[in-house]
């Protein structure tokens, strides 16, 4: 059988560090519920995922945010965190650090995407069976998901890597064909990380919540 683990990449929920991009339309406070709330919805859908292993790499602004974190996590989930570099190098070494306990497929996104489901989830695994590398693209250029069947993806992903930008699929997908590789896509999704964004995307997660959107 198959083992397959998905990753999620967050930051420890926490104010004036998580979500800052949301200020001035919301306090750092109200930014930092925003994020556990997306981040809570998100481990809720993984762990619907059959015969996967659900693992999070962290990063905190301070030793007392990263442990009343932890204690709160669903023991089902393994935690890690994440090594301080650029975003690629970040990535692509908890993806190995993942991969070297065995996982053939790897599935890893962020953690502020409301419209990713279980059954999207599903859908990354389905596409390894076929494909080498599956891509989830955002509105914005760049992607929301990665994921590898048995390929290291540290080459792509650790290559210099105009972050946050709009070339950053598309950089990706050339790196992908240069080497042959294989790769299929997934239903577009947006991230959150204006109120702009917030508002576009979040209305349903926060429809009956005190959030005002």
């Amino acid at each position: 059988m198959v083992k397959q683990a998905y990753l999620i990449f967050s930051k420890v929920p926490t104010a004036g560090f998580s979500k800052t991009r949301l200020s001035p339309a919301y306090s750092p406070q109200v930014a930092a519920e925003i994020q556990a709330v997306l981040l809570q919805r998100l481990l809720t859908a993984a762990l619907r995922l059959p015969a996967t292993q659900v693992f999070l790499a962290y990063r905190a602004a301070n030793a007392t945010a990263s442990t009343a974190f932890l204690a709160q996590l669903p023991a089902a989930v393994t935690a890690f965190p994440q090594v301080k570099a650029s975003l690629g190098t970040a990535m692509a070494v908890a993806l190995q650090q993942v991969r070297q306990q065995g996982y053939q497929q790897v599935v890893l996104t962020g953690s502020d995407i409301p419209g990713l489901t279980t059954a999207i989830l599903q859908q990354a695994f389905d596409q390894l069976t076929a494909h080498s590398v599956v891509l989830g693209p955002s509105p914005d250029g760049g992607y929301y998901l990665i994921g590898s069947r048995q390929l290291d993806l540290t080459p792509i992903l650790e290559a210099e890597t105009a972050w946050s930008t709009d070339s950053v699929l598309k950089v990706t997908q050339n790196r992908l064909e240069q080497r042959a590789v294989t790769y299929a896509m997934l239903p577009t999704l947006g991230d959150i990380d204006t109120a702009a964004d917030l508002k576009r995307e979040g209305g349903d997660l926060f429809a009956t919540s005190h959030f005002r959107l």
